[in-house]
Order: C-alpha cells, then sequence, then structure tokens
C-alpha cells in the first residue's frame, strides 16, 4: 500500500486531475484520482474529485456513492455544501430531477455565504421548468450579494434563454455597474446585442470581454460578428491555442471554429478545413450520441402515425389556434422564413418554441409506460391529445392575441409533424428545404448552443439528414396532400418575392412588402443565424460546400452521393 501524501502535495494531485480532465484525458484523470482514493479513502475532496469523474464516465451509482460518502467526511458547512452541489450536478446529468433539485437546495441552505450554490440551484430550477423560481433565487442573491457581479449576469443569461434580451441588457448593464472587469457581462452582452441586430455594439461589447480576459472562450463570437480576420495579429496565438493539447479543450474548440470562421470568410478553405475539422472533432468527444437511436426514434414514429392512426384521431381537436410552424434541418433556411413573416402585420415571431418537443417527450413516456397496450385504447389516446393541445395552448398563451397568427420556428419540429396535424388542423405547416450537401457543411461550420449531437461529424450529418429526408417523405404520404408547404432556400434566394407570395397564400395573408425588407425587422433573434437575416440575400450562400468538396467525403458518402462526380 502506497504511502499517504501530505496535504499540500493532495491537493496538488487533485489540480492535476482536474486539469487532465479539462484537456479532455478523462482516462489519465480517472488513473489519479484512483491512486488518490487508494491512499485517501476518507478524504472528502478526493471522494468528490472520484465522483466527478465517475460522472463522467457515466457510472451515475458509483458517483452517487461517492459524493455520498464526501458528505459524510465533510468537516464544514462548505465542504458538505460542494458535495450537495456535485450531488444536484449528477441529479440533472442523470434525469434524476427531484434528486438534483433536493441536492441543490441543500446545497444553498448548507452555506448560504457562498454565491455559486444559489445559481447553481436556479439553473436546476430553470431546467425543470420552474423558471419563475429560478428568477426569484437570483433576485434574491442580487439583493444579499450587492457587490457580486455573478446573479446579475446569471439572471441576464436566463432571461436572455427564455427570449428577453433587453430585460438581459438591463442586468449585464447591473452587473458592469458592480464590476466594470466582468468579462462574463460584456460577453454575454455581445451575445444579446447580436440577438437584437445591433452588430457594431456587439462586436465591441466582445472585445472588451477579450481585452480583460484574452484567455477566456469568445473568440468564435468575435469571428461571426467579423471582428477576427485571417490577417488578425491574433491569429497566430489562436493557432497554437487550437493546436496546444495542454490547453482545456472548451478553449481549443472555441478557438478552432473562430479560425475556420475567419478563414473562410477571407476565401481561404484550404485554411479553414483543418480548423473545422479539429474542433468538430474535439466538441464530438464530449457528446454522448449514437445515430442508432434517431434511427429507431423515426422508425416509430413513422410506424405508428399511419393514415389509419391519422384518421382515427382527426376529429380529436376542435381547437381553432393556427400556429404557423417552421420547421426542417437546422441551417435550411427556417430562420430567414419566419424574419421575412416577422414583417407581417398579422404575424408575431415566436421563434424556437420548446413546446412540441417537451409534449412530444411528455407524450412518449406516457406512451411507453402502457407498455404492450402502448400507445393506449382509442379514449387514453383522444384523451392526451386534448391534454397535449391545452398544454401548447397554455403555453404559448404570450404570443397569441396580439396579432392573429404566431409563428413557432424550432426546425426539430419535423419529427413531430403527425402531432401537429392532429392537435391543430387549422395550423400551417412550411417545411424548409436546402440543398442536402450546403445544409450539412453549414452544420458543421457552426458550434450551436442548444443540443445538436450529430452535427460535430461529417458521416454522422449526412446519415442523420437521410432520417429526416425519410421521415419528409412519410409526413408526405400519409397526411392529405397540400398539408405541408415546401420552400427551398434556393428559391427564395433567386426569387424571393415570388416565394414569399406562395408561402403568405398559404397562410391565407395578403402580400405586404415590408416582408421583403426583412433585414430591417426589429425582433430578437435567438439562433445560430442572427447575424446573417440581417443582411440582404446572398447568392453566394447556394453551393457553397464545392470549396470545401476535396475535404466532404464522409459526408458525400453517408448521403449517398459519389465524391468522384462532386
Amino acid at each position: 500500500m502506497s504511502t499517504p501524501q501530505p496535504l499540500g502535495q493532495t491537493e496538488a494531485a487533485i489540480e492535476r486531475a482536474l486539469h487532465e480532465y479539462d484537456v479532455g484525458n478523462l482516462q489519465a484523470a480517472v488513473a489519479h484520482a484512483d491512486i488518490l482514493l487508494a491512499q485517501h479513502p476518507d478524504n472528502q475532496a478526493v471522494l468528490r474529485l472520484a465522483a466527478q469523474l465517475a460522472m463522467a464516465e457515466r457510472r451515475y451509482p458509483d458517483s452517487q456513492q461517492l459524493y455520498q460518502r464526501s458528505l459524510a467526511a465533510a468537516q464544514s458547512a462548505a465542504d458538505k455544501a460542494k458535495s450537495w452541489a456535485g450531488l444536484g450536478k449528477l441529479g440533472m446529468t442523470a434525469g434524476e430531477g427531484d434528486m438534483a433539485e433536493e441536492s441543490g437546495r441543500r446545497a444553498m441552505l448548507a452555506n448560504p455565504g457562498a454565491v455559486e450554490h444559489a445559481l447553481e440551484f436556479s439553473d436546476i430550477l430553470a431546467a425543470r421548468g420552474k423558471l419563475d423560481s429560478a428568477i426569484d433565487v437570483l433576485r434574491s442573491s442580487i439583493n444579499r450579494f450587492p457587490r457580486d457581479a455573478d446573479p446579475c449576469i446569471a439572471l441576464g443569461s436566463l432571461l436572455l434563454k427564455n427570449g428577453r434580451h433587453k430585460d438581459a441588457l438591463a442586468f449585464y448593464d447591473m452587473a458592469l455597474q458592480r464590476d466594470p472587469n466582468a468579462s462574463a457581462a460584456h460577453f454575454n452582452a455581445s451575445v444579446a446585442l447580436t440577438m437584437l441586430g445591433k452588430v457594431d455594439v456587439a462586436r465591441t461589447a466582445c472585445e472588451n470581454a477579450l481585452k480583460i480576459s484574452p484567455d477566456m472562450a469568445g473568440y468564435y463570437q468575435l469571428a461571426n460578428l467579423g471582428g477576427l480576420k485571417a490577417d488578425d495579429a491574433r491569429i497566430p496565438a489562436l493557432e497554437r491555442r487550437a493546436e496546444d493539447p495542454h490547453t482545456p479543450r472548451d478553449l481549443r474548440i472555441d478557438a478552432g471554429f473562430a479560425l475556420a470562421s475567419a478563414f473562410d470568410a477571407a476565401g481561404d478553405a484550404e485554411k479553414a478545413f483543418p480548423h473545422l475539422q479539429r474542433a468538430n472533432n474535439l466538441k464530438r468527444s464530449t457528446l454522448v450520441y449514437d445515430i442508432r437511436d434517431d434511427e429507431d426514434r423515426i422508425a416509430k414514429i413513422s410506424g405508428l402515425f399511419t393514415t389509419d392512426f391519422l384518421r382515427r384521431f382527426a376529429g380529436v381537436s376542435t381547437s381553432a389556434l393556427a400556429p404557423i410552424f417552421i420547421l426542417g434541418m437546422p441551417r435550411s433556411g427556417t430562420t430567414l422564413l419566419e424574419q421575412m413573416l416577422a414583417g407581417h402585420s398579422q404575424v408575431r415571431a415566436g421563434g424556437e418554441l420548446p413546446y412540441m418537443a417537451e409534449i412530444a417527450r411528455g407524450m412518449g413516456i406516457v406512451w411507453g409506460e402502457r407498455g404492450e397496450a402502448s400507445p393506449g385504447s382509442d379514449e387514453q389516446v383522444a384523451a392526451d391529445l386534448r391534454q397535449a393541445i391545452d398544454d401548447y395552448t397554455r403555453e404559448s398563451q404570450a404570443l397569441q392575441g396580439k396579432q392573429p397568427h404566431f409563428s413557432d420556428k424550432l426546425p426539430g419540429n419535423f419529427m413531430f409533424i403527425g402531432l401537429i396535424h392532429l392537435m391543430f388542423p387549422a395550423a400551417r405547416i412550411i417545411h424548409c428545404r436546402r440543398d442536402p450537401v450546403d445544409t450539412c457543411l453549414s452544420n458543421y461550420q457552426r458550434q450551436f448552443s442548444s443540443y445538436l449531437p450529430f452535427t460535430y461529424n461529417l458521416t454522422e450529418l449526412g446519415q442523420y439528414h437521410r432520417l429526416y429526408q425519410r421521415l419528409m417523405r412519410h409526413w408526405h404520404a400519409v397526411l392529405p396532400a397540400g398539408r405541408i408547404l415546401d420552400v427551398d432556400y434556393e428559391s427564395v434566394v433567386a426569387s424571393p418575392e415570388a416565394e414569399l407570395r406562395k408561402v403568405l397564400n398559404f397562410c391565407g395573408l395578403g402580400f405586404e412588402p415590408a416582408c421583403l425588407d426583412f433585414q430591417n425587422v426589429s425582433r430578437g433573434i435567438s439562433t445560430a443565424s442572427a447575424v446573417q437575416v440581417r443582411s440582404p440575400l446572398y447568392e453566394t450562400s447556394v453551393h457553397r460546400w464545392k470549396k470545401y468538396a476535396a475535404h466532404l467525403g464522409p459526408l458525400l458518402l453517408a448521403l449517398g452521393l459519389d465524391p468522384a462526380e462532386a
């Protein structure tokens, strides 16, 4: 048995293990932790380290046991709070929401003087859909910690995630009044300003953040705002950062996407692609995803939503609610089309609403619990559909009434077209299409804030795109003719007015010229296209993949195309 290390050496060893974890060397981190745990089986800090790494390896029962041991070994309120906070993170990671919420609350109560536990608890509440409670926790923290910028930043970010861009900016301003050097406040303000279309001010805010904290992740945001050029003096340092295996993985990912964006803007695909590929590989390594799960999911959807099933429940809904659903693959033109419709006096843009995905997820759980009787008797399914209609109507209440129509532009709603058809017979379903290779490359060039794990690998992107195409063919086959309007991105770019008139006619709306002035429509846009849709249409976005053709072999093969003919 090895001799236990002195306390100072133990702390240094814990830091080494955490560094290995940060740079992506999980196995090396676990090896360090195993040695430490053998030497110090009752050390609460070592136990927390081992629990954190067990969670990263998805050994959730082991992680829970280790966190509980660290709780028993904790000598101070601060240490108990850290162990409770770890259990809170474990609960969220493992899908144990009740455990997460109770642990997060205990962490905050165990050490009320540590603001970070209040912020963590508010994150848990928000993730569980308890937005008002999360806001209350943060408002209380702002009052209890009057000199601390962090609760102001956290509340701003929570509001930003929920589409309240201007309110978020007010709290970022409050944070900067407390601490002018709060780089996170400058950076997050840049994100909010980008969503509001204030690109120049957003670029300045991002530059301010990077001047204060040049080692932070923020260069990808700057590049997207046009603030990082291929000849920028910071490029060599970013190239070193992107390639340094000892740099934390999130910083390498940020640098890689930033460099790819800068060189792409300069028209240098050969310099851009290696950075793009490295960044995507790193990002993919942080995600748990198997394309077979989506294959199974789409097969089950197609198998359930047959012509007979849709006919059987066609009369369930009497709802007159008529959302305009705009859906398709990410980066297929959904944001552009919604921005056009947002210029219409009769339409309120809702953005990427999570409601259909949440309803479908809940319905899937209920139907799955019925076992062999799934999805249930006709009476049960009809009741489920009526509940889903009530839920969506309630959740979207804020978008109703000011204009006769509102849009719901979550691209992934293509999964739920059958549900949409049954829930809202008066809804309009608009399917945005774009050249498959352009679509996939555009996804590959983005680091998304939302969870789109298939976008970081060229083969998986192509496979997912074919699954999406398969499901769309199914919907067209089983739904009444004309229920879905297909809109091609390339046609919108080539003939915007003609395509817009087609869309407006489908929605029962008259033509309004303001829709064509879409780049000047004032609203917040919380998507990866926030900058592009503020610009006029440009034909260079069509077939732009061809300059990367030499590097896209895996994607082309996965799409069923011959790279030799590209």
